[in-house]
């Protein structure tokens, strides 16, 4: 099965997450989305990771993600 995952918002730019008790989201969503792309891939299916960095507006970044995963 071909999956793609989306880790969510980026690490610097426009879209970063929130921040609350010293956890940027940014951060834990990168961390929780690359264990599930590890975890699929051993199961054997194909991963398209859909995240980008750095996007200099919110709709850079989502355009990136949704196309990414169409593509």
């Amino acid at each position: 099965m071909k999956i793609a995952v989306d880790c969510g918002h980026t690490l610097s730019g426009a879209d970063i997450g929130a921040h609350a008790n010293g956890v940027a989201e940014e951060k834990m969503t990168r961390e929780v989305g690359n264990l599930v792309i590890s975890k699929l891939k051993a199961l054997g299916h194909s991963v398209v990771n859909c995240t980008i960095d750095n996007a200099s507006t919110l709709n850079e970044s989502l355009a990136y993600r949704y196309n990414t995963a169409n593509n």
